[in-house]
């Protein structure tokens, strides 16, 4: 009986981490195959995916390499500190279609050497009621930080890097909304 008893919850085990691995399996969604990604350097940044449905979330890694505590400012996309930027024409431009709707002021966020600090962005991680979905379109997350606390009186200079380019396409349901403010404004050069 004891031998049953660990051959079944052995089964049960590998059922749960076979069914974890297999992703959102509600009816009508479909399972999300594409592959992850991740930046090289002091500060990298890892997405679950490389390309989402409308109304997906994007579940992001960010790891701290540096010896040094790094620093960042929430309310960005989804209230995250990263912000969203969105392909048009050829050119890269920052977007409000994940604004953060909490109307605070910023907080630093500090990510300390070694640490890693996760997030998730996208069109329902911070909606109330309707459920929105971010129109098709190549994104970048970008994560501007800094080696030394902003404050009021003191502005360092940010350092931004940039995730791998997100692809955002399919079909959104009728019950969802397309967030209309997907619009971008081109980044001056530096």
């Amino acid at each position: 009986m004891r031998r049953l008893g660990h051959s079944l919850l052995g089964a049960a085990i590998l059922l749960a981490l076979a069914l974890a691995g297999c992703g959102d399996l509600r009816a009508g969604s479909a399972v999300n195959t594409s592959e992850s990604t991740i930046t090289t350097g002091p500060v990298t940044i890892a997405t679950d995916h490389s390309a989402y449905a409308p109304t997906d979330t994007m579940n992001v890694t960010i790891v701290n390499h540096l010896a040094q505590a790094i620093y960042a400012v929430d309310t960005q996309a989804s209230c995250s500190i990263l912000s969203l930027e969105v392909q048009q024409a050829g050119q890269w431009g920052s977007s409000d279609a994940l604004h953060c709707p909490l109307g605070r002021a910023a907080m630093i966020v500090k990510i300390e050497p070694g640490a890693t600090y996760t997030v998730s962005v996208g069109a329902g991680v911070m909606s109330i009621g309707k459920s929105h979905a971010l129109p098709n379109g190549a994104y970048r997350l970008v994560l501007r930080y800094y080696t030394t606390p902003p404050s009021g009186a003191t502005q360092p200079t940010a350092t931004a890097i940039n995730s791998a380019t997100l692809t955002v396409n399919g079909s959104v349901p009728s019950s969802e909304g397309t967030i209309p403010s997907a619009t971008s404004m081109a980044q001056p050069s530096k």
